[in-house]
């Protein structure tokens, strides 16, 4: 196939996925009047008015590298295009598709690789006649999920009576209690309970190279895992997230029909906005990705031949794959203050997604107690224990010595303030100078050198004797008796 037979191929491919071809000849991209490459097709695409520039590579002899794709991003930028595709008739170098994934995140460009296998794969769910799930699974590679803002979506549907859930995951904990916080403190005084969709996949890979002639496999990839899937947004699930762990704990104890009917709470149903056919085959082309084959061998002249390939996607095999719906209860707390509190956890098994009785109100931080005055929950730098009794506090419903870090509640302020600086002062650290009366702190007094009496730094009369050594007196009858 020639270079333009190629880029005609591309052209009718996705007019075939739905995108409008927008130029019938290359579009030159020029700086400063000089032209610095082409754009072979630029089409639109109609469900988000997106524009996507394509570079079209059919190399017999070397795979497109970094330098073609770095003028390719290049080219975007001028044409002050956010999207595009590379494509390729045959193989393309595997560092690519780090460059595009770096491209995403660090210039938001997106670029989807269309190497050899995508291209035929493309085509090959075009001529079965699911040109549909074919332009869904191009698009999830574009956008990586579609643009809510500009695709319309179903709204969340709101149930407060009675709702049928299919294959819902079991409902056995409703938590109210708090670490921090009392009961006697603490009310539930509005609950939702969301059921939210997610879709599961579980997968084996097995695939090998092997010795032309004699079969000896050279090397091989084998492994299993279990992919989740938020089944509204398209987001792939991080196998690091408590979610992925509540799924993957209870996925295969699902209730085909669950009725529900809510007294004391509101019942919320998110629906299903992906589809499956076309996830999965998203989710076969990245892992198809991940895992390379690499040997090399010797032919019988001598020769050293190098194999490096990914692992063919037909070699992905999906054991199980379906639908379920996770119970999330969101529960709304209030105290005998002025604070409400949020808590947000897994109704299968009580894992917390998130509690705000455990996050600082005044910072964010990890909080360790609750003010007993106006039932803030505190970190540790801003809760303050009364040393008269006793009891914890915020730091605005409390005092703390500027000199010590003792802390009262405003109920046992010892009162004490520097009359010098404003400084709050304990009754331990707190001096009143033998002259004027005020309070002062340590750091503006002075003790008088012959009677020991405390005396603020405005007051304090100061001699210098034997030229090195300065005396403090808080009179002049003091200075005069020592001699």
């Amino acid at each position: 196939m020639s270079g333009e037979a190629f880029e005609q191929a591309i052209s009718l491919l996705l007019k075939q996925l739905g995108f409008e071809i927008l130029t019938k000849t290359p579009l030159r991209v020029t700086v400063g009047g000089e032209v610095v490459g082409d754009l072979d097709v630029v089409v639109k695409d109609p469900e988000t008015g997106t524009h996507i520039g394509i570079q079209c590579k059919d190399w017999s002899s070397i795979q497109p590298g970094s330098k073609e794709f770095t003028h390719f991003v290049f080219m975007l930028k001028v044409a002050n295009l956010k999207y595009g595709i590379f494509a390729s008739r045959g193989e393309v170098a595997s560092t690519l598709f780090t460059l595009a994934d770096k491209c995403r995140e660090e210039e938001g460009i997106n670029v989807v690789i269309m190497d050899n296998n995508l291209y035929e794969k493309l085509w090959e769910m075009v001529i079965e006649g699911n040109a549909i799930e074919a332009s869904e699974h191009l698009r999830l590679l574009l956008y990586g999920r579609r643009d809510i803002e500009k695709v319309e979506r179903s709204k969340i549907t709101a149930i407060k009576k009675e709702v049928v859930v299919e294959n819902a995951l079991p409902l056995m904990v409703y938590v109210e209690k708090s670490d921090i916080i009392p009961d006697e403190m603490l009310k539930a005084v509005k609950a939702k309970l969301s059921w939210k969709p997610y879709l599961f996949m579980e997968y084996e890979i097995y695939d090998e190279i092997k010795k032309p002639k004699t079969g000896e496999v050279l090397d091989y990839v084998e492994d299993e895992g279990l992919v989740v899937i938020d089944a509204y947004s398209g987001k792939v699930v991080s196998k690091d997230s408590k979610i992925y762990d509540v799924i993957k704990s209870f996925y295969e104890d699902v209730i085909p029909k669950l009725r529900l009917k809510a007294e004391n709470y509101e019942l919320e149903i998110t629906p299903i906005q992906i589809r499956k056919h076309g996830i999965i085959s998203s989710i076969k082309t990245k892992l198809s990705r991940k895992y390379v084959l690499k040997a090399e061998y010797e032919t019988a002249s001598g020769e050293t031949k190098v194999i490096r390939r990914n692992v063919r996607e037909n070699a992905i095999k999906i054991k199980r794959s379906g639908f379920v719906y996770l119970p999330v209860w969101h529960v709304e707390h209030v105290t005998r203050g002025k604070y409400r509190y949020e808590k947000i956890y897994v109704g299968c098994d009580g894992t917390v997604i998130k509690d705000e009785t455990k996050i600082c109100v005044l910072c964010g931080s990890m909080a360790v107690a609750i003010c007993n005055k106006c039932f803030a929950v505190v970190c540790r730098n801003h809760a303050v224990t009364c040393l008269s009794c006793g009891k914890t506090f915020c730091s605005s419903d409390s005092v703390k010595c500027n000199i010590c870090g003792e802390g009262y509640c405003l109920e046992h302020d010892p009162g004490y303030r520097c009359y010098i600086c404003g400084a709050i002062l304990c009754e331990k650290h707190a001096y009143r100078c033998a002259s004027c009366g005020q309070i002062v702190g340590f750091n503006h007094v002075r003790f008088c050198d012959y009677c020991g009496r405390p005396v603020c730094v405005n007051d304090v009369i100061s001699k210098r004797k034997m030229l090195i050594k300065v005396k403090h007196y808080c009179s002049e009858q003091c200075m005069i008796l020592d001699k």
